[in-house]
């Protein structure tokens, strides 16, 4: 056996230490009973409960080997102290963060829920065919969800807090101009690029504010934050219901508007709140470099320059698929919003359409959890479970075309929901689990960007559909079908990469169980 040689000044000041070891490593080869060598570069956790004398002869080591221990029992405290702060419950102060945090993604994401219901008045006010109108209610989803990287950029240079305060103020002052639009244009401009682009500032920042506050225990924090999405779903289309019936769309735009200002203070708040976690580097390479305001400014490492970041996940046929799968998931989710209400309309239905939205939302929260105890209990991984929920969401939406009432239609849309919650609820975790961590924010950007985008462009489709047929059922079943197989699609690629990564694995094992020869 041959011993390990140190690097120079590895362990010891004095030079003259690393030529004896090296000149006495004849003495040691010859000698095959001698005490095991333990190598510092094993793993630092695993400490030796004896350090052998043999490994450096020189006595004058001491002094550095007892230091070197002694920063292991550092290691080992602060990884202790860091399950600890894990399993720490919330503050009070903590506990009020997490709420105003909650309702910020509460008015932003329902009021995007009540496109829907602005869609129909939209028909009867402006005098527009179903293909405009429906991409005018779809411009907000997409500017909300495909400014992903604009907002990224900003994230990168401001905190998260003063982010949420602009955002806040383009989202409403965008809603309440809204109510005083006079032609399709100016109704483009702001309901849908300023109060989008706003709603984007919101959504992003609070979910990434909430992470670098709450350091390890961010999982737990954004999983309750994330509680207040499908909530805001189903109870803003009944408050907007009321408001459209009471004050017309242009008044329930004011109103709605001016209740979306409340996240202005919540967001100074935010802002100034003090962070009481230590500044450390995480796996994600992500770092706060503002330790006294809330929202730190996030810094990637030098070596992950954009365009190369780029490049790798484009590189990723993986990505590629499952970017068609979430398009069409969000796409077919905003088109859900924004047509089922003019659907039931159209069947008859006016007094109770709105009541089609909340059976849509109320197993979406159910379906989350479940798929949180799924994943909790079980070795399936994210993937998979985004694959099937998607295709069985998909063939779902698509049973809407053969609807006949409105019991009908709540029944489809009910079980379409609860298959909806997990393939939304996740998509994030499967990014990370497919692109891996180091690249998961620029992939993020992407997907979300390319989604937004692509909401607009289907949520027109889908009218001039329903305008030359006279049907919604058409749009249902069209996109219903392409969700589907875009997640049977994904489905099959998962299982291949399986075969052959297990095929690769047992060639490897093979390879190593052969012995080799020394000469």
């Amino acid at each position: 056996m041959v011993n390990e040689k140190f690097p120079e000044n590895s362990w010891s000041d004095n030079p003259a230490d690393a030529e004896q070891f090296s000149d006495e490593g004849g003495e040691d080869d010859a000698n095959e009973n001698h005490t095991s060598s333990w190598s510092p570069y094993e793993d630092p956790y695993q400490r030796p409960s004896q350090v052998s004398q043999k490994l450096i002869p020189n006595h004058s080591l001491t002094t550095s080997k007892i230091s070197f221990l002694a920063s292991l029992d550092d290691v080992c405290e602060i990884d202790k102290e860091k399950q600890q702060n894990i399993k720490k419950g919330f503050s009070l102060f903590e506990g009020m963060l997490l709420v105003m945090m909650s309702l910020n993604l509460f008015m932003m994401m329902g009021f995007l829920g009540c496109m829907g219901l602005f869609y129909i008045e939209l028909l009867d006010e402006f005098h527009l065919t179903r293909s405009i109108a429906s991409m005018v209610v779809s411009v907000p989803w997409g500017f909300a969800f495909g400014s992903g990287i604009l907002t990224g950029l900003l994230i990168n240079r401001f905190p998260c807090g003063l982010i949420i305060v602009f955002g806040s103020l383009m989202m409403s002052s965008g809603i309440i101009a809204s109510s005083f639009a006079s032609n399709i244009i100016s109704l483009i401009v702001t309901l849908g690029i300023f109060s989008g682009i706003g709603g984007s500032f919101i959504f992003i920042s609070s979910f990434i504010g909430t992470g670098l506050y709450f350091g390890q225990r961010g999982s737990y924090a954004i999983a309750i934050v994330s509680v207040s999405v499908p909530l805001g779903f189903l109870l803003y289309p009944l408050l907007a219901t009321v408001l459209i019936s009471e004050f017309t769309w242009r008044g329930a735009m004011l109103i709605l508007g001016a209740i979306s200002l409340n996240s202005v203070p919540f967001g100074i708040i935010i802002w100034r709140a003090k962070l009481r976690l230590k500044s450390e580097e995480t796996v994600l390479d992500v770092k706060a470099s503002s330790i006294d305001n809330f929202g730190s400014v996030l810094s990637i490492h030098k070596n992950d320059i954009t365009m190369k970041l780029c490049k790798d996940i484009f590189a990723d046929k993986k990505f590629w698929v499952f970017l068609l799968g979430i398009t069409l998931l969000f796409s077919l989710v905003t088109l859900i919003f924004n047509q089922l209400t003019d659907f039931c309309i159209e069947l008859g239905y006016k007094s109770v359409a709105s009541m089609a939205l909340t059976f849509f939302n109320i197993p979406s929260f159910f379906g989350r959890v479940s798929c949180s105890l799924l994943l909790r209990f079980t070795r399936i991984t994210t993937p998979v479970v985004f694959a099937v929920t998607l295709t069985l969401f998909g063939l779902t939406v698509s049973l809407v075309s053969v609807a006949y009432n409105f019991q009908s239609i709540i029944a489809i849309i009910t079980i379409a929901g609860f298959f909806q919650g997990p393939a939304t609820g996740i998509y994030t975790c499967v990014i990370i689990e497919i692109i891996g961590f180091q690249r998961a924010a620029m992939a993020q950007g992407v997907t979300d960007t390319t989604y937004g985008l692509a909401t607009i462009l289907v949520g027109y489709i889908a009218g001039l559909i329903s305008e030359v047929t006279r049907s919604y059922k058409n749009g249902f079943l069209l996109f219903g079908i392409l969700a589907a197989a875009s997640g049977v699609i994904l489905c099959v690629y998962l299982l291949v990469s399986k075969c052959r990564s297990g095929s690769d694995q047992s060639e490897s094992t093979t390879d190593t169980n052969v012995k080799p020869v020394h000469v």
